[in-house]
């Protein structure tokens, strides 16, 4: 499970990295990729995973979670449906 605590991103009490806007970053302080409102793309600006109706899929067609069901996985702050999808991509399981 991962946690948002204010712009901080959290997995198992160890911070795994942060959000600021729409773009994702490490723990490391490196930008992995970014989202907006149709598609979420890691940091070379390749689409990885999309928004259809209320799910996200991923590209490879690993992933499909309806967006409801991710609000379990990435869990605590006021961070939109779409912020939560692209940190559970990016970000990893």
């Amino acid at each position: 499970m991962i946690k948002i605590d204010d712009n901080h991103i959290w997995r198992e009490g160890e911070k795994i990295g942060w959000i600021e806007g729409h773009r994702i970053y490490n723990a490391d302080d490196e930008k992995v990729g970014y989202y907006d409102d149709a598609y979420i793309y890691d940091v070379s600006g390749r689409k990885i995973g999309y928004f259809e109706g209320d799910y996200l899929k991923s590209e490879d067609g690993n992933l499909t979670v309806r967006l409801e069901e991710n609000r379990e996985h990435v869990t605590g702050g006021s961070y939109s449906d779409h912020a939560r999808a692209a940190i559970r991509l990016l970000l990893g399981e």
